[in-house]
């Protein structure tokens, strides 16, 4: 029998308008059912509007500088 496993997912945004803002950061780590971490990911995306709001980057720690080469969020994803 295969033991259980957890993935914990995060992703950090510019806001909480699904339709204005957009997704900076996705981050999923992998444990198994002791809790110890198995794999992990992360990417970073640059905003369309190419910059991120101050409130933003004091919540989430990100800042434009961080995510200026990265490729857009729906660049990276099959639609």
């Amino acid at each position: 029998m295969e033991k259980t496993k957890f993935v914990a997912l995060d992703t950090e945004t510019t806001g909480v308008d699904p339709k204005a803002d957009d997704i900076l950061s996705v981050a999923a780590v992998q444990f198994d059912e002791d809790c110890r971490i198995i794999n992990k990911f992360h990417n970073f995306y640059r905003p369309r509007k190419n910059y991120i709001p101050e409130e933003a980057s004091r919540i989430n720690g990100i800042t434009f500088e961080q995510v200026k080469g990265c490729p857009l969020y729906s660049q990276t994803v099959k639609q």
